[in-house]
């Protein structure tokens, strides 16, 4: 009898020694499966073209990376972030931003890139006759549309128009002339484009990437000389308050744009690279 039993509890551990044996295998060859990550990208509407290619391709390469794209001008992204915006990447029009960016402790140094450059370009209304050279901006009653001075665009047309007085004949009056005939002011890039397109001025400084895909159905292209032009430089960085399993994401997006597919497609668009000495 006794021998029976020891018979019964034999089989009955070597049965349970098998299932525990069983179970952790199906634990170790079931497949781990991420969940799906938002990525929020809070960049300057310049970008707008340019950066909605890069998150096709990006979602493509990484299926289960679904990023969300806020465009609007580099100073009110920098408002939303300060005010606890959800958000992963900042990409910025300018260096200043950037740096005001990382005084505020809104991201990190170590986790800027520098990534795209651009130019400026003057625009009128393609119907428009006013306008014909780039000294017409400085004439009396010549409606003239430009970002503000704390956008990005504002700042470096302000630099152009100085540069402008320079080339001509040292006329330091010009950008007085020009400021004077100022009509409206925007806090984006593309509110100045959309502004001279519809007619409501006679000329705007634009980036010289909004204006391009829209040059000459849409409007004239006066170009600015290089000696009164300056160089838009755009960087982007890790938001500090993002969480660590979406940091890894945010970084291969950066490591995506500077690639050289991610800069075919900036350059496509009409952005520069950046140079070693930038």
């Amino acid at each position: 009898m006794l021998t029976r039993r020891l018979a019964i509890m034999a089989v009955l551990i070597y049965c349970f020694l098998i299932s525990s044996c069983l179970s952790n295998v199906r634990q170790n060859t079931t497949p781990h499966i991420e969940s799906d990550t938002n990525l929020v990208i809070l960049a300057a509407s310049s970008l707008t073209d340019a950066f909605t290619e890069l998150k096709n391709l990006f979602e493509e390469k990484y299926p289960r990376t679904n990023i969300l794209l806020n465009f609007a001008g580099t100073p009110t992204l920098l408002t939303q972030l300060d005010l606890s915006s959800s958000a992963d990447l900042f990409a910025s029009a300018d260096e200043y931003h950037i740096s005001l960016a990382q005084e505020k402790g809104i991201i990190l140094a170590s986790n800027t890139t520098k990534f795209a450059t651009n130019k400026l370009t003057l625009i009128t209304p393609a119907s428009s006759k006013v306008v014909r050279e780039l000294h017409d901006i400085s004439n009396p009653n010549t409606k003239i549309i430009l970002a503000l001075k704390n956008v990005p665009l504002g700042r470096y047309s302000h630099a152009s128009l100085e540069l402008m007085g320079h080339l001509n004949n040292s006329d330091l009056d010009f950008t007085r002339r020009v400021l004077k005939n100022v009509v409206s002011q925007e806090t984006a890039a593309r509110q100045v484009l959309a502004k001279i397109m519809i007619g409501e001025a006679d000329a705007g400084i634009v980036y010289i990437t909004d204006a391009t895909k829209r040059h000459p159905t849409h409007l004239n292209m006066i170009m600015i000389p290089d000696e009164a032009n300056v160089t838009a430089i755009y960087s982007i960085g890790i938001v500090t308050n993002a969480r660590n399993h979406k940091i890894d994401h945010a970084q291969q997006f950066i490591d995506f744009i500077v690639s050289n597919k991610g800069q075919d497609i900036l350059r496509r668009h009409g952005f520069g690279k950046v140079q070693q000495n930038q």
